[in-house]
């Protein structure tokens, strides 16, 4: 069975696991206020250019989103975001758990524009309804550029004092052993730009580029673009069924008119061997 289910379907990178071996017999602090927490953190600044931010280590993306979420918005507030979004389509009323309604936008190609997030706001009155404060994954400028930023939340005209320890503590995600997470991401990022998270990633996207070249040509078509690891492409139902022999992958959507839309996804252990056979079963399915 090859898997194209998701980037974390495979452990530890080899170097990041020999980065948690050599470290394994320290004694350190815990739920991040250890020395390899806050190096990871001042290797984050470094690749964004700034020391006027925060950085934490969490366990999770949900975990993020709803801690983040809770720590933005006043009660009375809401997010924005694509009917698609992670935040609103997949994170199973976690946000919403939080007393935090999330205003749903259709989208184009999976992100907001600005003229959804007008729209928005246009339904806002007065103390009657809820104030939208926060967009999730939007275009910059309108532009399809912003389809890089993923999952990203922007806050609109609020900040984040240093309470947020208390609110990712209440939301369940300050790891008691949390050099876990540092020890981790200083594997990934030390050596900026020509660091092992570059070269991870930029593997990972050369194998999803291969993909998705191979699945146009078998005649594919798609229900968004990606410039990420991430392709969905529809699927003949039958095609699907017959994949699902040898390769492991979501069903994206409810089968409809006979198609179904899949996910692909290529991690850092996708080989090109992976990618051509699954084009090969692809085209040989049509």
């Amino acid at each position: 069975m090859i898997s194209f289910r998701s980037d974390y379907s495979l452990g530890a990178h080899p170097e990041v696991m020999q980065a948690l071996i050599d470290t394994n017999m320290e004694q350190t602090d815990g739920y991040g206020m250890d020395p390899h927490c806050g190096h990871a953190a001042e290797l984050v600044k470094q690749l964004i250019g700034t020391d006027d931010c925060a950085v934490r280590m969490m366990i999770g993306g949900t975990n993020c989103n709803v801690a983040l979420i809770a720590a933005a918005l006043r009660p009375y507030e809401a997010a924005v975001a694509a009917r698609s979004g992670h935040i609103y389509h997949h994170e199973t009323g976690a946000v919403e758990a939080t007393g935090h309604k999330i205003i749903a936008e259709d989208g184009e190609n999976g992100k907001l524009t600005p003229a959804m997030i007008d729209r928005a706001f246009e339904e806002y009155e007065d103390e009657h309804t809820v104030l939208p404060r926060l967009c999730d994954a939007f275009y910059i400028g309108g532009t399809k550029n912003g389809a890089l930023f993923g999952e990203a939340l922007v806050i609109l005209n609020k900040k984040i004092d240093d309470h947020f320890r208390w609110m990712i503590k209440q939301k369940c995600g300050l790891l008691a052993k949390g050099r876990l997470i540092g020890v981790q991401f200083e594997a990934l990022l030390r050596g900026g730009e020509n660091s092992l998270y570059y070269r991870m990633a930029a593997g990972t996207n050369r194998m999803a580029e291969r993909l998705r070249k191979g699945l146009e040509a078998a005649g594919c078509t798609f229900i968004s673009e990606s410039d990420t690891n991430q392709l969905f492409p529809v699927l003949p139902a039958d095609a699907v069924h017959r994949l699902e022999k040898d390769f492991f992958f979501y069903e994206w959507a409810p089968e409809k008119d006979g198609m179904i839309p899949v996910r692909f996804v290529c991690s850092w252990g996708t080989t090109e061997q992976d990618v051509d056979a699954l084009i090969r079963a692809v085209r040989e399915g049509l």
